[in-house]
């Protein structure tokens, strides 16, 4: 605790009284604890809305909330990762010009977060500011490719919703089943059959998107599945068959024809 900063214990224990007086002391905002995180990171990592809304109200408020900690997170990504709604609020609607300027700088990510953490709400608020609901992550992978993943259909629905395009190619995988190499080129609809996501998979399909759709080596949504799903497991494949008849036979042999063609590709 020796390390830690009056400021910083203050914001993490959501003290806005403490906070205040301290900024109006003459405390420093911007000042970092040893792993580099500011009083704002420990206010967004808590969720403490009261303290961080404070923060941000003091001079240089939003340039230390944009500002990277030693991990390289920003505030609104801890507030959005850890699903403080209303830490996420704070950050984007004390002040409108300094939150544009956060959202612009770490939307993405703090959007990302918030989808990997399955936080529905925090997703919603941040699409509701603006962040942009296809804007590719670091991974090479765009937030619907994330929320494929992840299964968690209202995610899926809000980014949807929010104009999230449908057959976006993915630069690489991160999937945990895929090698280094594998997963180039999947859309969203190549990772939910992957994850056996059979709600995802339906509602892409009704947003339009393609079930031919071909990745970098070939391969269709339902070579994804046969791939990475236990071939007992039907969740996915009758929403991809040729007809979607659901029936488990004709399912097979899609499945079986896909590998095929994969595999010649």
């Amino acid at each position: 605790m020796e390390s830690l900063t009056p400021l910083y214990i203050a914001a993490w224990h959501n003290a806005a009284a403490a906070t205040s007086a301290l900024v109006e002391a003459g405390a420093d905002v911007a000042a970092t604890v040893p792993d580099g995180a500011t009083a704002l990171h420990a206010a967004a990592r808590a969720g403490a809305a009261d303290a961080l809304q404070v923060l941000l109200q003091a001079p240089g408020g939003y340039l230390a909330a944009a500002a990277p900690s030693a991990t390289g997170a920003s505030a609104l990504y801890l507030a959005a990762r850890y699903g403080h709604a209303g830490a996420v609020a704070a950050l984007l609607h004390t002040d409108a010009d300094g939150a544009a300027y956060l959202l612009e700088a770490h939307g993405a990510e703090a959007l990302e977060g918030a989808i990997v953490g399955g936080h529905v709400s925090v997703v919603a608020a941040l699409l509701a500011a603006g962040a942009d609901p296809s804007a590719p992550t670091a991974s090479g992978w765009a937030p619907l490719h994330i929320a494929a993943q992840g299964g968690v259909l209202a995610i899926v629905d809000a980014l949807l919703a929010a104009g999230a395009r449908v057959d976006d190619a993915a630069a690489a995988s991160t999937a945990e089943a895929a090698e280094a190499e594998e997963g180039a080129g999947w859309t969203p609809l190549h990772v939910a059959a992957a994850y056996d996501h059979a709600g995802v998979v339906r509602a892409l399909l009704h947003a339009g998107a393609d079930p031919d759709a071909l990745d970098a080596a070939g391969c269709t949504p339902l070579d994804a599945w046969v791939e990475y799903v236990r071939p007992r497991q039907v969740g996915v494949a009758p929403a991809l068959t040729p007809h979607g008849s659901g029936e488990s036979a004709g399912s097979l042999l899609a499945l079986r024809g896909a590998v095929t063609r994969c595999a010649a590709a």
